[in-house]
């Protein structure tokens, strides 16, 4: 995200629709993969209720680097 735009709550908005259509098509849990050095972007998804699952994936542009899947329980999440 650029940095003009952190911290604004675009990141949390959009989790929060992509959420919203999931639940509508009964999905219970949305995953992704992040960088293992994208700290900042992990940290925002943690605090957006993402939990490290313990998968990690090569990076697809250094497969000698890693991306960390991050999951989100939609449990409760209204329909």
């Amino acid at each position: 995200m650029a940095p003009a735009h952190r911290g604004t709550g675009i990141a949390a908005a959009l989790v929060s629709g992509i959420a919203d259509w999931a639940t509508r098509q009964g999905t219970d849990r949305l995953w992704l993969d992040v960088h293992e050095d994208a700290g900042p972007a992990r940290a925002l998804y943690r605090r957006l209720g993402f939990i490290a699952t313990g998968v990690t994936v090569p990076y697809m542009h250094d497969r000698s680097r890693s991306q960390v899947e991050l999951a989100l329980s939609l449990a409760g999440h209204d329909r």
